[in-house]
């Protein structure tokens, strides 16, 4: 490349930019670039809890989020509720954000009709409640009349097939705690985990929560994290599910090594021209001379 086409590579219009990171960003989005993905120590603790599980196990499935965690949450959720189905458990969804339980059985709908999921025999959701101290503290001796013995619609819990043998908190076999924020993990622990009902607890936390509950998970409190869309790809690489978290994940890595090239390609540009400069100086030079 001649020094000036490395001027115009350098002084391009900055729309040109834009348009090949937009490529660089968008690209993966419709077509699979398959960039490595590790699994990392948390994550592939998270699996393991689930896979060491007691056969029939109750999972209850603690969906405190928000639509805005949608891009992290929903893979996470598809890979969670096949994982637990596979292996047979039972899975009771609760929440103590507003819009918490509509968003897991919307976000879960797509694993649900996968694999023949039905609602009342191999999962319920027993709908958003207030108080979550009293609801929490009321669940340690009666789950069901903690919740009033209804659902997320309104139906009776204690005539439904998921519910049989599930009576107080310490019968539950794992909670998997969805956390973007307050309520969330500490709530989960303070009211149930310290005081003995439930001590397997894993989270899949949304990434401006993953340093606290990293800490927790350190401490022994957590026995395994899914964290970020991070989290998410790899659990989609453990389940052999590639997804929208594994196309997220390529997305973010093109666009990063796509600015690493532009940059590198900057830098040389820039030396080609300031020694391509410093030899015409020198020729101007000699030649007045």
């Amino acid at each position: 490349m001649s020094v000036d086409r490395w001027r115009k590579f350098i002084h391009m219009d900055k729309r040109i930019i834009y348009l090949i990171m937009c490529i660089g960003v968008v690209a993966p989005m419709f077509m699979t670039f398959g960039l490595p993905i590790t699994v990392e120590r948390p994550m592939q603790d998270f699996f393991n809890v689930i896979e060491n599980l007691p056969p029939d196990s109750i999972v209850v499935v603690a969906h405190e989020a928000s639509p805005s965690q949608i891009s992290e949450f929903k893979p996470m959720l598809i890979c969670l509720m096949t994982h637990i189905y596979q292996k047979g458990h039972r899975i009771v969804i609760q929440s103590f954000w507003a819009q918490g339980n509509a968003l897991a059985l919307e976000w879960s709908k797509s694993a649900f009709e996968a694999n023949g999921m039905i609602y009342g025999t191999d999962y319920v959701c027993v709908g958003y409640r207030t108080g979550l101290t009293a609801i929490m503290d009321g669940a340690r001796t009666n789950y069901i009349n903690a919740y009033s013995d209804r659902d997320h619609y309104g139906n009776t819990l204690s005539t439904m097939p998921v519910m049989r043998g599930f009576e107080k908190a310490s019968d539950i076999g794992l909670v998997v705690i969805f956390t973007g924020g307050s309520p969330g993990v500490g709530e989960y622990i303070s009211n149930w985990q310290s005081r003995g009902d439930v001590m397997n607890m894993i989270a899949c936390a949304a990434a401006v929560q993953i340093p606290p509950e990293m800490v927790r998970y350190q401490a022994g409190m957590l026995q395994g994290i899914c964290g970020g869309m991070s989290g998410a790809a790899q659990y989609e690489k453990i389940m052999g599910m590639p997804g929208s978290a594994t196309s997220g994940m390529d997305s973010q890595g093109i666009g990063h090594l796509t600015i690493i090239l532009l940059v590198i390609l900057g830098n040389i540009g820039y030396f080609i021209i300031r020694n391509a400069e410093a030899k015409e100086r020198a020729s101007r030079d000699a030649a007045v001379s």
